[in-house]
C-alpha cells in the first residue's frame, strides 16, 4: 500500500515522500510531508532541492490531504500523483507540471520482515527505483526542460529520523532505466540499537536487494561512502566530489526541526560485481547523498 498511513495519528508522528527528476544537467528533489509534533499540533510543508539551495514552504493541517490506497497527496495549489506533479509554489515562485511514465516498484515491501515490528523509529518504502518523466518547470524565474528525463520516488513515516544515517541514490539509462538506493542507519530497538541497511540495485529490469534482513555485511559507511557486501553481491558507492550541501530539516518526535544537508547532485562512483565479475561501474555527476550523526555532526 503506497498511500498514506498518518490517518489518526495525533502525536509524534510524520510521514514524507521524496520525489527526485533530473534531466542531463540538472536536478531538482521535493520533500512533501505532513507532521504532527508531542503536543500535537499538526501541519504539512514541501520542501525543494537544487544543487544550489533548497527551500521550504510550510502549511497548515488543513491543506494537506492524501489517500490511502494510492500515491495522492494535495497540499493547497500542490498535487503528487504517480502520474505527474502540479506545482504552483510562491515565494520564490516554482511553477509548472511534469509527468511521469510507470513507477518501477519493488517486487515486496523493501522493509522485508521488519514492516511488521510496532513502533519502530522510521520506516523506509521505495515506490519507483526509476521511471521517465516530461514535462518543464518554472523555478525562480529559469525554466528547467525534463522532457526525456528521469525520476525517482521514496517515503518514510515514523516519529523522527535516525540518529546516524547515510543514503544516496542514483540514476542513469542504458537498455533500460537504472537506478541506485542504498541506506544504512543506526536503529533504536527494544532498549538497544543496531545498524541497519536497505539497499537495492535496478538495473536492466532486475532488482537486486541488500537487506539486513537477507544477511548484508557493511564493511565501511562515512561521509566518504558505503561498500556492502551480500554473499556473491559486492556494492560500493563512493563520493568523488561534493560541495557543502543544501539545508533541510528532518523530523524529531513529529517536529520538522532538525537542520540536514543534502548534496542532491554530486560526483560519485558506482560499482557493482558478483562473484568478482563486474556488473556495472558508473561514474556520475547527478547522484544524491547524505550523511549525517548528531555524535560528530559532519555536513552531508
Amino acid at each position: 500500500m503506497n498511500g498514506f498511513h498518518g490517518n489518526g495519528k495525533r502525536r509524534s508522528y510524520f510521514e514524507g515522500w521524496y520525489l527526485k527528476q533530473q534531466n542531463r544537467d540538472a536536478s531538482f528533489a521535493l520533500i512533501v510531508s505532513f507532521q504532527a509534533d508531542e503536543r500535537g499540533r499538526r501541519c504539512a510543508s514541501i520542501q525543494t532541492v537544487l544543487s544550489d539551495g533548497a527551500y521550504q514552504y510550510s502549511f497548515p493541517a488543513e491543506a494537506f490531504s492524501a489517500e490511502r490506497e494510492r500515491f495522492h497527496i494535495r497540499i493547497g495549489e500542490n498535487l503528487f500523483r504517480e502520474d505527474g506533479i502540479l506545482l504552483n509554489l510562491r515565494s520564490p515562485d516554482i511553477s509548472g507540471r511534469l509527468c511521469y511514465g510507470p513507477f518501477s516498484a519493488p517486487d515486496t515491501d523493501i522493509m522485508g520482515p521488519f514492516r511488521f515490528v510496532p513502533a519502530m523509529q522510521c520506516r523506509h518504502g521505495v515506490l519507483s527505483f526509476a521511471h521517465r518523466i516530461s514535462g518543464s518547470l518554472q523555478i525562480d524565474g529559469r525554466t528547467f526542460d525534463f522532457n526525456g528525463g528521469l525520476g525517482y520516488c521514496e517515503t518514510d513515516r515514523g516519529s523522527s529520523f535516525p540518529r546516524r544515517y547515510l543514503w544516496t541514490q542514483c540514476m542513469w539509462e542504458e537498455e533500460t532505466p537504472c537506478s541506485v538506493m542504498i541506506s544504512a542507519a543506526h536503529v533504536p530497538f527494544l532498549g538497544r540499537s543496531f545498524t541497519g541497511c536497505i539497499g537495492t540495485v535496478f538495473y536492466n529490469g532486475k532488482e537486486y536487494r541488500f537487506a539486513t534482513y537477507n544477511g548484508v555485511k557493511l564493511i565501511k559507511w562515512n561521509e566518504t561512502g558505503i561498500v556492502l557486501q551480500q554473499k556473491e553481491y559486492h556494492l560500493q558507492a563512493e563520493v568523488l566530489e561534493k560541495k557543502e550541501g543544501s539545508g533541510l530539516v528532518a523530523p524529531v518526535s513529529g517536529k520538522m526541526c532538525r537542520p540536514v544537508r543534502e548534496n542532491l547532485a554530486c560526483r560519485m562512483r558506482y560499482r557493482f560485481s558478483e562473484g568478482g565479475r563486474q556488473i556495472f561501474d558508473v561514474v556520475s555527476s547527478l547522484a544524491s547523498f547524505e550523511y549525517a550523526d548528531l555524535e560528530r555532526a559532519v555536513p552531508g
